[in-house]
């Protein structure tokens, strides 16, 4: 027969002195019981012998016996009630209804919302290590301080979903032009949706320029529904507008603009900030439509600002070149992926954190064997 484990030897040793409480309760109000009955009989035996015959030390003796008497009685109570009650508490059904009523209290949100947040963070970091079952002493410079501090913040900010990127390629002699559009929903959180919209292209990224415009569409069940706005536009000039006050606006050049008579907006991020009109719209629809001029064989790629659910990348290009791509996904099922002559779709259903992203380029078919060369410095 195996010993008794250590829980089950605290639970046998709680059981004997619950008992034991319960017994010396009962044994010191029967011992009350007694004295009282002892103090009565002497007051009574007192009276038959009249009350002026008692002497001063009897008086003595009564009160002493008497005070005896209620620490006896106070004793067995408090011992009798202490055995009760744990006695009650051990029940199983009793035990579990206080279990359960105590994760109530430590769950529910109202005690949560008490608490700020340097206890939440101990209460969050607890139960993970609790969970995988992690030594408390080795968080410096483990994986969950780095996911706390870099991952974990991007809960419960503004995200978009259903990103979907289109590009359709046309050769040009030594160039290709690119029809490229850019869709996308913003989606609420926090009360929030994401500050600005944003289109960038680094230095020799893009030849040219030819066309730029930025949209907005609103959502079903708004007032505007179904309305589009254009809140950002190339002009003839290169010279990029911004909607101001229900006008379109040239955006300042320390904004974004060039000098010298360069293009504004070649090698430059354009941010159009977040409108107040904006700012309670949930699901309000981002259309960027943009046309460019790129060299053969340059890679893009398309690195997430925001945390990113549900993404499309779309290719169309010549049927004589194909693709090469790379994905940066945080997640092992890298996505659907369909590959034809002149066509290209790449779809990720699950969540994209940023900095995450995808990077290509079309190259000739006699290439195809090559190997795909600092994209990972790209990114």
């Amino acid at each position: 027969m195996s010993e008794p484990s250590g829980k089950g030897k605290i639970e046998s040793s709680l059981r004997s002195h619950v008992f034991i409480c319960i017994i010396l309760g009962v044994a010191l109000l029967l011992a009350d019981a007694c004295l009282e009955q002892y103090a009565h009989s002497r007051l009574a035996k007192g009276a038959q012998q009249g009350e002026g015959s008692k002497s001063g030390v009897v008086l003595e003796e009564d009160e002493a016996l008497h005070f005896f008497a209620r620490i006896v009685e106070a004793g067995g109570i408090a011992s009798l009630i202490f055995g009760l009650f744990t006695l009650f508490l051990e029940l199983p059904s009793l035990r579990s209804y206080f279990l359960d009523r105590m994760k109530e209290l430590v769950i529910e949100k109202p005690y949560l919302k008490s608490l700020c947040a340097d206890e939440l963070k101990q209460i969050q970091l607890r139960a993970i290590q609790v969970h995988f079952k992690l030594d408390e002493s080795t968080y410096e410079g483990s994986f969950l301080e780095f996911l706390y501090d870099n991952i974990y913040m991007y809960i419960g900010v503004p995200y978009r979903e259903r990103a979907t990127l289109e590009m359709r390629y046309e050769a040009e002699g030594e160039c290709l032009i690119v029809h490229d559009r850019l869709t996308y929903i913003c989606r609420m959180s926090g009360g929030n949706i994401i500050p600005a919209i944003v289109w960038q292209n680094d230095p020799e990224e893009i030849e040219r320029i030819k066309e730029l415009r930025v949209d907005v569409l609103y959502p079903q069940g708004h007032a505007r529904q179904g309305q589009r706005e254009t809140i950002g536009m190339l002009g003839p000039e290169h010279s990029f507008s911004v909607r101001k006050n229900g006008h379109l606006k040239p955006l300042k050049r320390a904004d974004g603009g060039g000098d010298n008579g360069h293009d504004p907006v070649i090698g430059r991020e354009l941010r159009i900030n977040r409108d107040e009109s904006y700012e309670n719209i949930d699901r309000l629809k981002v259309v960027i439509d943009s046309t460019y001029v790129i060299r053969e064989n340059h890679f893009l790629y398309w690195r997430m600002l925001y945390p990113t659910k549900d993404f499309s990348l779309i290719l169309k290009f010549p049927d004589s070149r194909t693709v090469q791509i790379a994905t940066f996904i945080n997640h092992e099922h890298v996505g659907e992926i369909t590959r034809e002559p002149g066509y290209y779709s790449f779809t990720c259903t699950h969540w994209m954190i940023p900095q995450s992203g995808v990077a290509w380029r079309l190259i000739p078919q006699s290439t195809t064997g090559r190997t795909i060369e600092s994209v990972v410095a790209m990114s």
